[in-house]
């Protein structure tokens, strides 16, 4: 019943009226708004648009908590394909990093790419130390690229490194 009296608000262009009557339910919200942005995107609707976009933003912790665990990765999958469709038809990034921060972890692997596009290494260093990743676990050209540019940006990674190898206490660790 909610689900329609949200559609028939959507349909209506009662904008604020659906906010408040998929406020209780924020699971089926999420995919339900995803598609009505999507077609706001293919529509051109640019107002609109931008209301539902920040709208979504605003709330996309509450949708991913509401989600269940596996399907989380799916969901933010879903989320950055939509702004990716969006970025497409209108040159506007201005959400895009800011959704991939909020979609960590799950975003964990778009978002790296954007950082090593714009060259933003000591973020990328950030990342995977929030990932609690060392450096033997990162591609060796990615360690070469960041060590080309800054070397000192890779010691956390290679001291989390060592620190592991250490505590592992057996002689192959040592070597």
């Amino acid at each position: 019943l909610l689900v329609n009296a949200a559609n028939l608000s959507f349909l209506l262009e009662e904008d604020e009226e659906g906010f408040s009557i998929l406020e209780p339910i924020p699971a089926i919200a999420s995919e339900l708004m995803l598609s009505w942005i999507d077609s706001l995107i293919d529509s051109k609707e640019k107002e609109r648009l931008s209301r539902w976009w920040a709208h979504y933003v605003a709330n996309i912790q509450r949708y991913m908590m509401a989600t269940k665990e596996r399907e989380r990765m799916y969901l933010a999958d879903d989320i950055l394909d939509v702004y990716e469709h969006y970025m497409e038809q209108t040159n506007d990034t201005s959400y895009y990093e800011l959704l991939l921060q909020k979609l960590l972890p799950y975003s964990a692997n778009r978002y790296n790419y954007v950082l090593l596009k714009q060259r933003q290494y000591k973020k990328i260093v950030d990342l995977y130390m929030l990932a609690d990743m060392t450096a033997a676990d990162i591609h060796p050209q990615q360690l070469k690229m960041i060590e080309q540019h800054d070397r000192a940006l890779l010691l956390p990674l290679y001291h989390r490194a060592v620190m592991r190898l250490i505590e592992s206490k057996n002689r192959a660790s040592y070597r």
